[in-house]
Protein backbone atom coordinates (compact mmCIF):
# COMPACT_ATOMS: atom_id res chain seq x y z
CA UNK A 1 0.00 0.00 0.00
CA UNK A 2 1.55 3.54 -1.15
CA UNK A 3 2.42 6.09 1.45
CA UNK A 4 -0.57 8.36 0.91
CA UNK A 5 -3.27 5.28 0.70
CA UNK A 6 -2.48 4.45 4.25
CA UNK A 7 -2.64 7.97 5.34
CA UNK A 8 -5.90 9.05 3.41
CA UNK A 9 -7.46 5.81 1.93
CA UNK A 10 -9.52 7.98 -0.66
CA UNK A 11 -7.96 9.67 -3.28
CA UNK A 12 -8.22 10.09 -6.89
CA UNK A 13 -12.06 8.87 -8.03
CA UNK A 14 -12.29 7.07 -5.07
CA UNK A 15 -14.91 8.57 -2.81
CA UNK A 16 -15.78 8.25 0.97
CA UNK A 17 -19.17 5.92 0.88
CA UNK A 18 -20.25 8.35 4.02
CA UNK A 19 -19.30 12.01 4.07
CA UNK A 20 -17.59 12.65 7.58
CA UNK A 21 -19.73 15.23 9.92
CA UNK A 22 -17.06 17.52 11.75
CA UNK A 23 -18.50 17.70 15.11
CA UNK A 24 -16.09 20.09 16.74
CA UNK A 25 -13.40 22.48 15.92
CA UNK A 26 -11.82 23.90 18.62
CA UNK A 27 -7.72 25.44 19.14
CA UNK A 28 -5.75 22.95 20.77
CA UNK A 29 -4.52 22.94 24.30
CA UNK A 30 -2.88 20.74 26.83
CA UNK A 31 -3.56 19.83 30.35
CA UNK A 32 -1.28 20.66 33.16
CA UNK A 33 -1.59 17.01 33.48
CA UNK A 34 -0.36 16.30 29.81
CA UNK A 35 1.93 19.04 30.19
CA UNK A 36 3.21 17.38 33.61
CA UNK A 37 3.63 13.76 31.78
CA UNK A 38 5.47 15.53 28.90
CA UNK A 39 7.61 16.71 30.93
CA UNK A 40 8.69 13.17 32.71
CA UNK A 41 8.73 12.04 29.22
CA UNK A 42 10.78 13.72 27.90
CA UNK A 43 14.23 12.38 29.75
CA UNK A 44 13.17 8.66 30.23
CA UNK A 45 14.04 5.58 28.47
CA UNK A 46 10.91 5.17 26.34
CA UNK A 47 11.53 8.49 24.73
CA UNK A 48 14.60 7.51 23.74
CA UNK A 49 13.90 4.09 22.94
CA UNK A 50 10.99 5.92 19.89
CA UNK A 51 13.63 8.09 18.81
CA UNK A 52 15.89 5.74 18.24
CA UNK A 53 13.67 3.43 16.60
CA UNK A 54 12.68 5.95 14.25
CA UNK A 55 15.84 7.03 13.37
CA UNK A 56 16.74 3.36 12.99
CA UNK A 57 13.70 2.79 10.29
CA UNK A 58 14.88 6.26 8.20
CA UNK A 59 18.80 4.83 8.11
CA UNK A 60 17.34 0.97 6.90
CA UNK A 61 14.63 3.25 4.36
CA UNK A 62 17.71 5.36 3.12
CA UNK A 63 19.73 1.99 1.94
CA UNK A 64 16.94 -0.39 1.21
CA UNK A 65 13.52 1.19 1.19
CA UNK A 66 12.14 -2.21 0.66
CA UNK A 67 13.33 -4.11 3.96
CA UNK A 68 11.99 -0.61 5.84
CA UNK A 69 9.53 -0.79 8.91
CA UNK A 70 5.81 -1.52 7.87
CA UNK A 71 4.92 0.32 10.53
CA UNK A 72 6.22 3.94 9.29
CA UNK A 73 6.59 5.42 5.93
CA UNK A 74 9.00 8.44 4.63
CA UNK A 75 8.70 10.63 1.77
CA UNK A 76 11.52 12.45 -0.05
CA UNK A 77 10.06 14.69 -3.07
CA UNK A 78 10.97 17.84 -4.26
CA UNK A 79 7.55 18.93 -2.99
CA UNK A 80 7.38 17.47 0.64
CA UNK A 81 9.45 15.05 2.93
CA UNK A 82 8.56 13.16 5.94
CA UNK A 83 7.33 10.34 7.74
CA UNK A 84 4.28 8.87 8.53
CA UNK A 85 4.16 6.58 11.76
CA UNK A 86 1.51 3.61 11.65
CA UNK A 87 0.28 2.86 15.34
CA UNK A 88 -2.37 -0.15 14.81
CA UNK A 89 0.86 -2.88 14.87
CA UNK A 90 2.80 -0.62 18.02
CA UNK A 91 2.91 -1.33 21.23
CA UNK A 92 3.15 2.38 22.39
CA UNK A 93 1.14 4.37 24.72
CA UNK A 94 -1.72 7.18 23.53
CA UNK A 95 -0.02 9.41 26.16
CA UNK A 96 3.06 8.76 24.30
CA UNK A 97 2.19 9.69 21.38
CA UNK A 98 0.53 13.09 22.20
CA UNK A 99 4.64 13.69 23.72
CA UNK A 100 5.98 12.73 20.36
CA UNK A 101 3.59 15.40 18.66
CA UNK A 102 4.54 18.02 21.43
CA UNK A 103 8.12 16.37 20.83
CA UNK A 104 8.48 17.57 17.54
CA UNK A 105 6.76 20.92 17.71
CA UNK A 106 8.74 21.60 20.48
CA UNK A 107 12.14 20.99 18.66
CA UNK A 108 10.83 22.63 15.06
CA UNK A 109 10.37 26.19 17.58
CA UNK A 110 14.42 25.78 18.59
CA UNK A 111 14.59 25.88 14.92
CA UNK A 112 13.65 29.30 14.03
CA UNK A 113 9.41 28.21 13.57
CA UNK A 114 7.18 29.27 15.09
CA UNK A 115 3.32 28.13 15.77
CA UNK A 116 0.47 29.48 13.16
CA UNK A 117 -2.11 26.81 13.91
CA UNK A 118 -2.61 24.60 16.94
CA UNK A 119 -6.24 23.13 16.55
CA UNK A 120 -7.96 19.61 17.21
CA UNK A 121 -11.04 18.73 14.83
CA UNK A 122 -13.38 15.54 15.76
CA UNK A 123 -15.04 14.02 12.99
CA UNK A 124 -18.08 11.62 13.16
CA UNK A 125 -17.97 8.70 10.62
CA UNK A 126 -19.69 6.13 9.74
CA UNK A 127 -18.80 3.52 12.12
CA UNK A 128 -15.73 5.49 14.13
CA UNK A 129 -14.93 9.04 15.62
CA UNK A 130 -11.86 10.28 14.19
CA UNK A 131 -9.78 13.41 15.99
CA UNK A 132 -7.26 15.31 14.39
CA UNK A 133 -4.50 17.25 16.67
CA UNK A 134 -2.27 19.40 14.59
CA UNK A 135 0.44 21.93 14.78
CA UNK A 136 1.40 23.95 11.77
CA UNK A 137 4.42 25.70 11.80
CA UNK A 138 5.75 28.45 9.73
CA UNK A 139 9.68 29.95 9.53
CA UNK A 140 10.05 33.25 12.04
CA UNK A 141 9.61 36.39 9.91
CA UNK A 142 11.61 37.71 11.89
CA UNK A 143 14.79 35.94 10.45
CA UNK A 144 17.12 38.16 8.51
CA UNK A 145 16.91 37.76 4.55
CA UNK A 146 19.50 36.06 2.99
CA UNK A 147 21.24 37.85 0.03
CA UNK A 148 17.02 39.70 -0.41
CA UNK A 149 15.63 36.72 -0.37
CA UNK A 150 12.93 35.35 3.05
CA UNK A 151 14.87 32.43 4.98
CA UNK A 152 12.57 29.68 4.80
CA UNK A 153 14.65 27.28 6.56
CA UNK A 154 13.26 23.81 5.77
CA UNK A 155 9.95 24.68 4.82
CA UNK A 156 6.70 24.50 6.36
CA UNK A 157 6.01 22.29 9.12
CA UNK A 158 2.66 20.16 9.57
CA UNK A 159 2.46 17.61 12.58
CA UNK A 160 -0.29 16.04 12.62
CA UNK A 161 -2.06 13.07 15.09
CA UNK A 162 -4.58 11.08 13.84
CA UNK A 163 -7.36 9.17 16.59
CA UNK A 164 -9.92 6.46 15.73
CA UNK A 165 -12.66 5.75 18.73
CA UNK A 166 -9.62 7.75 21.07
CA UNK A 167 -7.24 5.23 19.60
CA UNK A 168 -3.88 6.46 18.25
CA UNK A 169 -4.33 5.78 14.18
CA UNK A 170 -1.10 7.06 13.40
CA UNK A 171 1.28 10.55 13.27
CA UNK A 172 2.02 12.59 10.08
CA UNK A 173 5.37 15.06 10.00
CA UNK A 174 5.51 16.67 6.94
CA UNK A 175 7.83 19.56 5.22
CA UNK A 176 6.73 21.44 2.73
CA UNK A 177 9.23 24.14 1.15
CA UNK A 178 8.13 27.44 -0.82
CA UNK A 179 9.05 26.90 -4.33
CA UNK A 180 9.15 30.80 -4.73
CA UNK A 181 12.05 33.10 -5.79
CA UNK A 182 11.28 35.29 -2.93
CA UNK A 183 12.72 32.71 -0.60
CA UNK A 184 16.33 30.67 -0.23
CA UNK A 185 16.47 27.11 -0.83
CA UNK A 186 15.44 25.23 1.65
CA UNK A 187 17.61 23.42 4.48
CA UNK A 188 18.31 19.62 3.98
CA UNK A 189 15.72 17.54 5.49
CA UNK A 190 18.09 15.32 6.78
CA UNK A 191 19.54 17.49 9.37
CA UNK A 192 16.28 18.63 10.57
CA UNK A 193 15.69 14.87 11.04
CA UNK A 194 18.43 14.69 12.72
CA UNK A 195 17.89 17.21 15.41
CA UNK A 196 14.37 15.68 16.02
CA UNK A 197 15.43 12.00 16.61
CA UNK A 198 18.43 13.69 18.75
CA UNK A 199 17.52 12.40 22.82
Amino acid sequence: MSFWNKIWPFSGNDKPCHHPQLLSHEPLVRTAEEMEGYVKWSDSLPKRKMLDWIRESYSGWCSDCDKADLCIDFMDMASAKGFVIHFQDKDYACREMIYLFEHLKNIAMKKEYVPYLSDVKVFEKRCWKETIQRHYLKPSIHLPQINGKSDQRYGNINIELRFRDNQPLHLKFLVTPYNDRQFTQPLPFDELFEQITEW
